[in-house]
């Protein structure tokens, strides 16, 4: 936003030299970025943030300039200026949302021709170049009140009605700038009975746009929505001084005001006669009243500020007293204030006036170290784990688009992904129930640029579906993705059990998902519950997302692993064994269905004598084993502290545990 000094004072009896002034604007948070001078004035840049569209005009800088040096403001008059009426002209309003007011006023007998120089002077000065005096009066009221309008040559428009409607896909528009656009529906468009005149709330057409042969115009002061102004301003690539107003919300009760302002300069400078006024209002406009609690000031900023200080600074911002009490006053909010609606919001009011430097830096607050809790502690360790196997860690967002159904993850639940009402942007419309496909922008992403091997892990909430409930299931997971094959993966997901003692009660399970390679991929499940999957990513997934190599994923539920990690799990360690130990390979036949963990349970239960311990190592499945039966191989290992053992003693141990699997499964040693 850009101003001159010059400017400003028409309406404020200013006593300061410039460079003052831009100080104490940008102390209250209107930041002047560099003064420079101009033609015997000086021209203020300034930074507005977006909350703040009612100081993208000079009138709001001057309330905010009142309010900070206490100075008058003088506003200029802008009475009704019709005398007459006709109904030549309709407005039609086809989308109410999208334009709820549209002005119109019909001036007839203008005559086009330069500007006068205090006119030009105002825009030069803030970079603004001189077209004709009805053009720059539009354009210095714009810079003015922070309202955009626009002048249309009546005489060019086509039919006696304009029509305010969605753009239909395919039709075209040359803007004022010289440049064409192919609209689309989701535009919103002014319209005569032939075609687009302008781009609503971005630029004029130049089909109708005012010259030198113009006598009558139509001058247009609206309302847009700021969402379709910005969304048709990015598709199109076009933008204005208007559209980044519109875009930023305008004041609703300052339409016509504006409209009424531009109509009495014209008269003025251009001639002409106002012959009809058209307001189409569909505003439903409440009052916004907040209540100011003078304690509650001190409580929030540490100091005191009387209550006629408060009410006199809130005054000059513009805002109205309504009420008080001994120790609270009733604000009515103005229209051109949205971003104020809470009562912290008037506190943040007051306290920027009167000065943040005034907020003492010293503070009685203490600092109280608090232990880590539990759950806190869990993923400490699993960070230091991973981290230290060589994983980087990565955060990604809660919210996703639609997954393809044909490699939808259905392992936590079968519903599919929980649906928001109200998405910020329409393509990401969910809450991920798997942390599998931010994954896999992450590795296409890293691969684009050249990265090879992308292991990553990521400690976060997914969100299942919870049909009857009002919330979802919040399951907090740990999320593994690497590029290594399905054995190191397993080895990574068995390190991280092992650090809350649940490796060898964990039961893995043999399980086909659409998204990983067959017999590549294991269901885990503790106590009968699944606490997890993971596998190697099949080769249709890997292709739909570009990936390229081996990739492998595992998703485990932590907060089953951390139930019973209260206090955290204490390591015992004992002595290097002084004796060797003896280990037997043992392989056996039984029935498919038998799982790993029940076999392990019973080796365990055997008690056989000198039993230290069992691993896993290989399953078969071929001509040498008949239908229905896996062959299933491991090592037991057998050692004591007082001798070195015997082979036959290990073989008596191995003779058991074979007749308790014998007794339980119907296992037989492998031939």
């Amino acid at each position: 936003m850009k101003l001159t000094y010059n400017w400003i004072k028409d309406y404020c009896d200013i006593n300061m030299p410039a460079q003052e002034l831009a100080d104490k604007l940008t102390s209250v948070g209107l930041v002047v970025e560099e003064i420079s001078e101009v033609n015997g004035d000086y021209c203020l840049d300034m930074e507005v943030t977006a909350n703040r569209a009612d100081c993208l005009g000079m009138l709001g800088i001057a309330r905010e300039a009142r309010a900070v040096i206490g100075c008058n403001v003088k506003l200029p008059e802008a009475p009704v200026a019709n005398t007459g009426q006709d109904a030549e002209t309709t407005i039609n309003v086809q989308d109410k949302d999208l334009c709820p007011r549209y002005t119109a006023q019909i001036i007839k007998g203008v005559k086009i021709g330069p500007s006068p120089k205090w006119l030009q002077d105002r825009l030069t000065g803030i970079g603004l170049r001189p077209v004709n005096n009805v053009v720059d009066i539009t354009n210095f009221v714009l810079m003015e009140t922070g309202q955009p309008l626009h002048a249309f040559d009546l005489d060019k428009l086509n039919g006696n009605e304009i029509i305010i409607r969605a753009a239909k896909n395919g039709e075209k528009i040359a803007a004022i700038d010289g440049t064409n656009h192919t609209l689309n529906s989701e535009m919103l468009v002014i319209a005569d009975a032939k075609q687009p005149v302008a781009i609503a709330g971005v630029m004029g057409g130049l089909d109708t746009e005012v010259s030198g042969n113009t006598k009558n115009i139509l001058l247009e002061c609206a309302r847009f929505d700021p969402a379709c102004v910005r969304k048709t301003s990015k598709k199109l690539v076009l933008s204005s001084d208007s559209s980044y107003r519109f875009e930023r919300g305008v004041d609703p009760e300052n339409v016509m005001w504006a409209s009424n302002r531009a109509a009495n300069l014209i008269k003025d400078i251009a001639g002409g006669e106002v012959t009809s006024i058209i307001d189409q209002n569909f505003e439903t406009q409440k009052e916004a009243r907040v209540n100011l609690r003078i304690s509650r000031i001190k409580r929030v900023l540490g100091i005191e500020i009387a209550k006629d200080t408060a009410k006199g600074i809130l005054e000059r911002l513009g805002f109205e007293i309504a009420s008080e009490t001994d120790d609270s006053i009733d604000v009515n909010i103005p229209s051109f204030r949205p971003d104020v609606y809470r009562e912290i919001d008037l506190i943040e009011e007051v306290i920027r006036i009167y000065g943040y430097d005034k907020i003492p830096v010293k503070t009685n607050i203490s600092l109280d170290v608090v232990n880590k809790k539990t759950d806190e502690l869990a993923i400490d360790k699993i960070r230091h784990l991973l981290t230290g196997l060589g994983l980087f860690e990565t955060v990604t967002f809660s919210i996703v688009e639609k997954p393809d159904q044909n490699f939808d993850a259905k392992v936590w639940t079968d519903e599919d992904n929980l649906m928001i009402q109200n998405p910020l942007i329409k393509a990401e419309d969910r809450m991920r129930k798997t942390l599998l496909f931010n994954f896999l922008k992450i590795k296409k992403h890293n691969q684009d640029r050249g990265v090879k091997d992308v292991n990553i892990f990521e400690v976060s909430n997914i969100y299942i579906p919870a049909p009857g409930a009002d919330l979802p299931n919040e399951k907090r997971c740990i999320g593994l993705l690497v590029e290594k094959d399905f054995p190191a993966l397993k080895g990574l997901v068995e390190s991280v059990l092992g650090l809350f003692n649940v490796r060898e009660s964990c039961v893995w399970t043999q399980k086909s998902f659409k998204m990983f390679s067959n017999e590549k991929s294991a269901v885990m499940e503790l106590d009968g519950v699944v606490l997890g999957y993971l596998g190697e990513l099949g080769k249709d997934l890997c292709n739909a997302f570009d990936i390229n190599g081996t990739c492998c994923f595992a998703e485990i539920d932590l907060d089953r692993i951390i139930d019973g990690f209260e206090g955290g799990v204490v390591k015992e360690f004992q002595a290097l064994p002084e004796f060797p130990g003896i280990t037997r390979d043992v392989a056996i036949v039984l029935d498919e269905n038998v799982k790993w963990g029940d076999i392990a349970n019973c080796v365990k239960s055997a008690n056989a004598q000198f039993f230290e311990g069992l691993e896993f190592f290989d399953v078969f499945r071929g001509k040498q084993v008949e239908p229905g039966k896996k062959s299933m191989a491991f090592s037991v290992k057998f050692s004591s502290r007082e001798r070195t053992l015997k082979g036959e003693e290990a073989d008596e141990s191995i003779k058991n545990i074979i007749n308790k699997l014998s007794a339980e499964f119907g296992a037989k040693l492998r031939q």
